[in-house]
């Protein structure tokens, strides 16, 4: 059985503009932006130098771009970008964290930054601006009192001269965020639970304007250029009898069209995943709950995303303790296989036989290697390797005619 694990650099590979950034750009260009008639190119042409994906996808597909032109349900989905986006806290502090480097998982480790920071201080009166905080923790916080109103300081010196500190110290907690605890004592704290609600509100909104912004912006445009013969395939993505994929984009179903598709994080037409990887705490025996809304876990189990890819491997497992399956040789393309997506990997490289990681450039075999002793640690890491075939090719050694020809022969063994 060959197997295909994927991740946002499939996409970008056929030049689609999928990442973290891209998003950001565009949707801080729609909110500055207030036109009905703006078309994709237009908004591409303005943002692409502050962003490579958009900039390599304008390259390949301008011509495309500039004749093609948002329905009217597009422009719908733009005004509700437009909605959704203005205060929204998350999106916020995304454009204050973003440089031109980040990716997918630079979002989801932002994500778990935030959440740690406010389960540790979070709800303190006089936690912003305290001397044990860094400069990124109060950066962080100051993105985040959606609930509170920063007072700077009133400072009287030795003259009698008034002065207000630059950063502010003191919170005056909004009466909306108000709970009377115990009930008829008279003693008021923060509504710890309608506050997280908030955040975890928010952060659908933001999966909401993403899921908005894949489908107008890539596979509506892909779905066209696929009509049109625009966009090129690989005959290498053929093979397979089951694609694993962390992309919310249907980009390998509409180009290639194999039936067995796990979308590990859910896909455009039904809910997202989107949130942070569990930590060493969801192992203990008395597990806060409080955040548990925001792990990808607890979102998968909700939403449903994971259930074919359980299906698949339990199947594996079972027919492997009965001798009735054979090898399961699995590429990883497009993934980084870092830490975030730790138990998907694990339980994928569980049921393979040969790993092969393809890689644009060898060099950067040690981010692979490095990633994967941060999942396993060295020894597993050094186990795998004794175990099983563990490989890492560039595209050009795919295409290598013995590689291609073993593939295609194991593919039609096990179909």
């Amino acid at each position: 059985m060959n197997i295909l694990m994927l991740g946002n650099g499939f996409d970008l590979y056929h030049k689609l503009p999928t990442t973290y950034l891209c998003f950001l750009k565009t949707v801080e260009y729609l909110k500055d932006n207030n036109n009905n008639n703006l078309v994709i190119w237009s908004i591409f042409n303005n943002i692409k130098d502050e962003c490579k994906a958009i900039n390599d996808s304008f390259n390949e597909y301008s011509e495309f771009y500039n004749g093609y032109f948002f329905d009217d349900e597009d422009k719908e989905k733009i005004e509700e970008i437009r909605k959704l986006s203005k205060n929204n806290c998350w999106l916020n502090y995304f454009r204050k964290a973003y440089s031109k480097d980040v990716g997918w998982i630079d979002f989801e480790k932002e994500i778990a930054k935030v959440i740690n920071i406010f389960s540790i201080k979070g709800f303190s009166k006089n936690v912003f601006g305290a001397r044990d905080n860094t400069a990124e923790e109060n950066s962080i916080l100051g993105s985040f009192w959606f609930y509170c109103d920063l007072v700077p300081e009133t400072v009287e010196d030795a003259s009698g001269n008034i002065s207000r500190h630059i950063i502010p110290t003191h919170l005056e907690p909004k009466e909306e965020y108000l709970i009377e605890y115990p009930s008829n004592s008279g003693n008021v704290i923060l509504n710890t639970s309608l506050i997280i609600e908030k955040l975890y509100k928010e952060l659908r909104n933001l999966a909401k304007m993403l899921k908005i912004y894949l489908d107008i912006f890539v596979e509506k445009p892909l779905l066209k250029m696929k009509d049109e013969g625009i966009i090129n395939t690989n005959s290498l993505f053929y093979y397979f009898d089951s694609v694993i994929t962390f992309n919310y984009t249907n980009t390998y179903e509409i180009l290639y069209k194999i039936p067995n598709i796990h979308y590990i994080h859910g896909k455009l037409d039904e809910n997202i995943v989107l949130g942070i990887n569990p930590d060493k705490y969801d192992e203990t025996d008395y597990l806060d709950t409080s955040y548990i809304m925001f792990k990808k876990y607890y979102q998968r189990v909700l939403y449903r995303t994971d259930n074919s890819f359980i299906e698949m491997v339990n199947d594996i497992k079972k027919h492997r303790s009965s001798n009735k399956h054979g090898l399961n040789n699995l590429y990883v393309c497009g993934h980084s296989l870092d830490i975030t997506d730790q138990d998907i990997i694990k339980e994928t490289f569980d049921i393979s036989n040969n790993i092969f990681i393809i890689c644009h450039d060898l060099n950067i075999i040690g981010n692979y290697v490095s990633n994967l002793i941060q999942i396993y640690g060295k020894k597993e890491f050094d186990k795998i390797r004794s175990e099983k075939q563990l490989k890492f090719i560039t595209y050009d050694e795919w295409r290598d005619e013995q590689l291609t020809r073993a593939f295609v022969e194991g593919f039609s063994k096990n179909r």
